[in-house]
């Protein structure tokens, strides 16, 4: 059975929110609001999906309180009721990206019903997009880590790309490193982009005791915050939905080696 859809009634007036709860009380999980800072606290109470909202209200517009939750709500579907003299400014909302769809009044409960199912849908179709943009870009990065796995498999173990330098201040770099190599301590590398942060790491590893074992670099920034946990640590099958064989994390596979964790900040 699918998840029920959250949608939240905004008016002022009691009415109104009566008649659009009605409209879609049977197929929907309704909440109402009779005010833009109401909507607000019932917003950052319980997921909602959709918002429909009247456009004249007191003290706060429709557009107002839709431009208000956008900052912290980005991702819903949000509509306005209103009269034809406020067309113009809802255009213009539109064109912000505030606005999904306005209806005018008087409106039609099926009118509303088909309005709202369709942009849910295409809600729907955006965010499964995201998931599969999100889950391509891990995929990405755990392909460039068994890729890693594989050419130092081929190499046994020669995984120091050479350090080319001519300076005394790499001299000293060089050899505070080495003076690392021996420990097992976790090391801060700190760089801009380009500076060749990852060299550095390749370096320790290369010269450490685990250098004939695996070196796994692993670009965190591209791995998003939901999928963190299965990805360092691995899952069982069947943990989660779409956990269809069992995977081990980063960190089991670079047991005995070197993990470095890349774009952290």
């Amino acid at each position: 059975m699918s998840k029920r859809h959250a949608l939240l009634l905004v008016d002022d007036e009691v009415a109104n929110l009566q008649k659009l709860h009605r409209t879609f009380v049977d197929a929907y999980d309704v909440y109402q609001a009779q005010s833009g800072d109401e909507a607000l606290e019932v917003l950052r109470s319980r997921p909602i999906d959709a918002i429909i909202t009247d456009q004249k209200m007191p003290n706060m517009t429709g557009i107002e309180f839709l431009e208000a939750s956008q900052k912290e709500y980005p991702n819903l579907v949000r509509i306005v009721l209103t009269g034809y003299t406020e067309v113009e400014d809802l255009i213009a909302a539109i064109n912000a990206g505030k606005v999904h769809k306005y209806i005018t009044k008087p409106w039609e409960p099926e009118a509303l019903r088909l309005v709202v199912q369709e942009a849910l849908e295409r809600m729907e179709l955006i965010r499964e997009n995201e998931r599969l943009a999100a889950e391509l870009k891990v995929a990405n990065e755990r392909l460039r880590a068994e890729n890693a796995i594989l050419l130092q498999e081929v190499e046994k173990g020669g995984v120091c790309r050479k350090i080319i330098y001519r300076s005394a201040e790499m001299e000293n770099i060089l050899r505070l490193l080495r003076r690392v190599t021996a420990t097992e301590t976790t090391v801060l590398i700190q760089g801009e982009t380009g500076t060749g942060k990852e060299l550095v790491a390749r370096f320790i590893h290369s010269e450490s005791p685990r250098r004939d074992q695996i070196f796994i670099p692993v670009n965190c920034g591209a791995i998003p915050r939901d999928l963190v946990e299965s990805e360092f640590f691995g899952h069982a099958r069947g943990a989660f939905t779409g956990a269809a064989q069992e995977k081990k994390g980063f960190f089991e596979i670079a047991s005995g080696g070197t993990i470095f964790l890349d774009e952290i900040g």
